[in-house]
């Protein structure tokens, strides 16, 4: 999602026409979205590599007291955190970018395939 992140920034002016060419918002308020869409990648990227994230798992004391003294942990338990499936997202039309990568970015941290789908709304 960085390298996503980057390329939509190196291209953010090129993107904002189109999104204002598009939807009729003025042309700052297209880079201000693009801007605001890349910093949810940008979270999500972080996101997916912490150790409770889809990243990876934890390491947590199991629930179970030991028969010797009650009050310690009887061993521990390893957690994986993973994709649940295939996502389906409708994105509305007035933002099209900041919807996309708000959805998108936690979907794929979490392992997830996206399928997305712009509103009927959406000018064409």
């Amino acid at each position: 999602m960085i390298d996503w992140a980057s390329e939509i920034r190196s291209n953010k002016d090129e993107i904002a026409k189109i999104m204002t060419m598009e939807s009729g918002k003025p042309l700052h308020e297209s880079l201000g979205e693009i801007e605001y869409g890349c910093t949810y990648l940008d979270f999500y990227a972080g996101e997916a590599l912490r150790p409770t994230s889809s990243g990876g798992g934890s390491i947590i004391p199991s629930g179970f007291s030991s028969k010797s003294d009650p009050l310690i942990a009887r061993g521990k338990m390893l957690t994986f955190n993973e994709g649940v499936g295939v996502c389906g997202f409708i994105t509305p039309w007035n933002f099209p970018f900041a919807m996309i990568t708000r959805k998108v970015g936690p979907a794929i941290a979490a392992g997830c395939t996206v399928v997305i789908k712009p509103s009927e709304l959406t000018f064409l």
